[in-house]
């Protein structure tokens, strides 16, 4: 029902591209020692994508580096608000790259499902979060969630911050055109840190 939603609200039933995304987190090697520098210490997020036309034959369309900024902590705020760095790899071992700058991988996760283009500004996730394990078959873990959880995303980019309002505007406008099939919610910047905690 969602997903139908979704469709009439993004163009048309062919406007949900089938994709599988696949997400490693990294942190650093080396913890840098306690004091004033430590908390700048972050976490990279290596993302494959994949399209999934073709179920049984994921095709690699894209790997990118990621780095979330630390968000906004204004509580009045109508989204959460973080900046975002992202690199392209189109040559070379993404592995290799992030072993040279001093990260490890510590945890993944694959995102699998339809993802919407909105108004050329935002985009919408309609996916099931799957674990990753050693077979080798991408998501070869299993569900995360056993219940069969569907999660729906939604996030708009904002060339500067002067477009800031105008990026909350289109995700408040989604918001109203799937109310009553869904419920958005704005996540609290809590969850949203990318600090890497040392135990």
């Amino acid at each position: 029902m969602l997903k139908d939603r979704l469709d009439a609200v993004c163009g048309g039933i062919e406007s949900g591209r089938k994709r599988m995304e696949l997400y490693e987190i990294f942190q650093p090697k080396f913890q840098t020692p306690i004091g004033p520098t430590r908390k700048d210490d972050v976490l990279l997020f290596l993302r494959t994508q994949y399209g999934m036309s073709n179920p049984s034959t994921p095709l690699l369309e894209r790997i990118s580096i990621l780095q979330y900024g630390q968000p906004e902590t204004h509580s009045k705020r109508r989204a959460t608000i973080r900046p975002l760095s992202s690199s392209t790899i189109h040559y070379g071992n993404a592995y290799e790259i992030l072993d040279h700058l001093g990260y490890k991988k510590f945890a993944s996760n694959v995102r699998n499902g339809f993802w919407y283009h909105f108004e050329n500004m935002a985009w919408i996730g309609f996916y099931q979060i799957h674990k990753n394990d050693d077979t080798g078959i991408i998501g070869g873990g299993g569900l995360l969630d056993p219940s069969g959880t569907w999660i729906i995303e939604v996030t708009a980019q904002a060339t500067g911050q002067e477009n800031v309002a105008q990026a909350i505007d289109v995700l408040e406008r989604i918001r109203s055109l799937i109310r009553g099939t869904a419920e958005l919610y704005v996540l609290d910047h809590v969850y949203t840190q990318s600090k890497v905690v040392y135990v």
